[in-house]
């Protein structure tokens, strides 16, 4: 069984449908001189922005994706550091932009987030119809994670399933799930699209990563 405990997080970013004009796109945007709405933005260090025009460039979102994915964000994690920073972080740029806070005179409004936190200790043993068996360590052979707001969850009876790539693509003419049947089984797939790691461009949509890759 693995436990888990609920925890409440806050903080989502809340932009205005209107905004003030953007500047001349033969001019960099230049950041006004009021003092940042978010407490978050004044009290973590950021880094410089960067000198962006108001056309839409790949170069200025570029530029911008390389700060928010930086390892200085922590992977902008929520209820953290990096959530604190990434705030301060857009809220400066909204405010450099000239746009409006939709919450008020604040770009950020608190809502209501869940943490799921497994408490598995572990190990997972599993058990193949010849009776032998594997037994994987949380944390280095195995990491349980799951959407569900339930405080425990069981597979321990439950068969295994392999599904390949767990994609169901009609417009494509793919499905892993044809003639197998998933109901009260652990379902076991490979991660990504079929085509991603082969080199074989003719497989599925070959390199490209689609909805079907996700890891969610």
């Amino acid at each position: 069984m693995f436990p888990s405990r609920l925890i409440l997080l806050s903080l989502a970013l809340v932009l205005a449908a209107c905004g003030k004009a953007p500047a001349p796109a033969d001019s960099p945007a230049t950041a006004p001189e009021s003092k940042p709405a978010s407490s978050e933005a004044a009290e973590t260090k950021l880094p410089p922005p960067p000198a962006t025009e108001a056309a839409i460039r790949a170069e200025d979102l570029g530029a911008q994706i390389q700060i928010l994915a930086s390892d200085e964000f922590a992977g902008r994690q929520p209820g953290g550091p990096g959530e604190r920073k990434t705030v301060g972080y857009l809220t400066r740029e909204f405010q450099r932009l000239g746009l409006k806070p939709g919450n008020g005179d604040s770009y950020v409004q608190s809502v209501d987030m869940v943490e799921i936190v497994s408490e598995a200790k572990g190990p997972v043993t599993i058990t193949y119809a010849d009776g032998s068996s594997d037994s994987l360590a949380i944390g280095d052979d195995a990491v349980i994670q799951t959407l569900r707001e339930d405080p425990e969850a069981d597979v321990s009876a439950s068969d295994m399933v392999f599904v390949g790539f767990g994609v169901n693509a009609p417009e494509l003419g793919w499905n892993d799930y044809a003639d197998i049947d998933v109901k009260d089984k652990t379902v076991v797939m490979l991660v990504n699209d079929p085509g991603f790691e082969t080199g074989n461009d003719a497989l599925f949509r070959g390199k490209a990563m689609t909805y079907y890759g996700r890891w969610t």
